[in-house]
């Protein structure tokens, strides 16, 4: 069972670092240098600037 225990939140930190990226309006000043890489191989959605219609 220990081993399930340790999939489990090692899945789970995953998943949350996955949200973390795709959801990039927690870092409103523009996303860490680390995240970048992650980011070509995770595709997210890029913010809409607002001064475009």
């Amino acid at each position: 069972m220990q081993n399930g225990q340790i999939l489990f939140y090692l899945g789970s930190a995953i998943f949350g670092i996955i949200l973390l990226i795709i959801n990039s309006k927690f870092f409103p000043s523009g996303l860490p240098e680390w995240v970048k890489p992650i980011q070509d191989i995770i595709p997210t959605p890029q913010k809409e600037n607002k001064s475009v219609h």
